[in-house]
């Protein structure tokens, strides 16, 4: 049974169980979400001026991240297991600061963030939530050389990254319009505003042989994900978008199996603007060279 510590007590010792998050076999989740960015991240022009990005190094900030542990209480019985839980509050009662979660998944520096949930189940069985906090987040990782093949992330594919694309959505949408001040008198207020900017969920497989190589490859996603500057998103419609990352990306359905780890990550996209004729050969006017049939000269190229 894999062991936790919190701040060097043996939960185990203490009565408590690791059991499992949901849709995983893991007792925790979250503790490998990359958080999102606070403070000033972007100002929003009004009117055709567009979307204006905050990407230098010295402008990225980042949040902490939750991660919760999900487990037993076993006790003989239900009077057994109020002292018990009398017990382990009084331990988390005596935190005055950060302390190390550490087990088989890592080391993280947090606190007991909210509420401490403690239902009393049977046969002197309690389960029991902890939320921890974890204020500052190790972003550092090795990011992959480029390779041009593919589709992928400032001309990395995807399977370099160590990650499969799974689905796309909200591509397609037309971005809200923007926030305006207005008012009106005995009849409904409205203003016709410019669109604001358009958001792309993606969700990802990743798959490691072990767990030492998924936990290479998440860092190596932080990395590349606050890294200064835009990102080059590339995807099989051909399209290229310039984004940015502001929300950071979730790992949920961690499973721990003995030849493999598996989790999928959820990325939102920022789009600043979509290079629509990134790959097209175009003349001195901008549009786009064709054959009588109508195939690009790119396509044409690729063909042969």
């Amino acid at each position: 049974m894999n062991k936790y510590y919190l701040n060097g007590i043996d939960l185990i010792a203490q009565g408590i169980i690791p059991g499992q998050s949901s849709g995983s076999n893991l007792a925790l989740s979250g503790a490998w979400d990359m958080p999102s960015r606070i403070g000033k991240i972007y100002q929003e022009w009004p009117d055709d001026h567009g979307l204006e990005p905050y990407l230098r190094a010295d402008e990225l900030f980042y949040s902490g991240r939750d991660i919760i542990f999900n487990g037993y209480i076993k006790a003989n019985n239900k009077v057994d297991a109020l002292t018990k839980i009398n017990d382990i509050n009084q331990i988390l009662d005596s935190f005055t600061e950060t302390v190390p979660l550490v087990c088989k998944w890592g080391e993280f520096i947090v606190y007991i963030r909210d509420l401490v949930t403690i239902e009393y189940v049977s046969q002197g069985y309690s389960k029991i939530q902890m939320t921890f906090r974890e204020p500052v987040v190790n972003l550092i990782g090795i990011i992959p050389s480029v390779a041009s093949e593919g589709h992928g992330i400032d001309g990395i594919s995807f399977s370099k990254l160590g990650i499969v694309k799974m689905k796309t959505t909200d591509q397609f949408n037309r971005p809200a319009t923007k926030n305006a001040e207005y008012t009106s008198y005995g009849t409904e207020s409205y203003k016709i505003g410019k669109r604001s900017f358009r958001e792309l969920n993606i969700r990802f497989l990743l798959k490691k042989d072990t767990y030492e190589d998924f936990k290479l490859s998440i860092q190596a996603l932080y990395a590349l994900f606050s890294k200064p500057g835009t990102r080059t998103l590339t995807l099989e419609d051909g399209s290229t978008r310039e984004c940015f990352i502001k929300d950071g990306f979730s790992v949920t359905g961690v499973r721990k199996k003995s030849n493999m780890v598996f989790a999928f990550v959820d990325v939102k996209f920022t789009e600043i603007r979509l290079l629509e004729t990134w790959n097209r050969f175009t003349d001195v006017s901008g549009l786009i060279l064709t054959d009588s049939a109508g195939k690009t000269l790119t396509e044409i190229l690729k063909m042969n």
